[in-house]
């Protein structure tokens, strides 16, 4: 199953669409904002949500984070489309994202429980014991 695929169901479904829609070759050939983001900004960073920031905001964080990743200026561009075209509006609170309601194939739901289930045996969740 892919990253990006697992990120969004895990980040609240913002990279669906684009990982269900486009073929595995589309993919290699053209990368779009969201998944340079994903893919360069999301290997030290922590997903936001695009409304999390103003568009004035994300033009700022995109051309410093941008040059900081050495993505080249088209990357550059691509990533801050994506971000500002989800910015919070002017002097708006940045709401809450709309509940995932992925349309999942059969095969998908069964790749993600594959996974699931290979994650949840390779790493054990510690135990919290209490010191009272």
């Amino acid at each position: 199953m892919n990253r990006m695929f697992i990120r969004a169901l895990m980040t609240g479904g913002l990279l669906v669409a684009v990982s269900l829609t486009l073929p595995s070759g589309a993919r290699a050939q053209q990368r779009s904002g969201v998944e340079i983001w994903d893919a360069s900004c999301g290997r030290c960073h922590l997903i936001q949500p695009t409304n999390k920031y103003e568009a004035k905001d994300w033009r700022s964080i995109g051309i410093h984070m941008g040059i900081t990743a050495r993505l080249t200026s088209a990357q550059r561009e691509a990533v801050i489309a994506f971000l500002v075209s989800g910015a919070r509006p002017v002097g708006g609170q940045a709401a809450l994202p709309a509940p995932l309601v992925p349309t999942l194939t059969q095969e998908q739901v069964a790749e993600l429980a594959r996974y699931l289930a290979s994650t949840a045996a390779a790493t054990p969740v510690p135990m919290r014991t209490s010191s009272r």
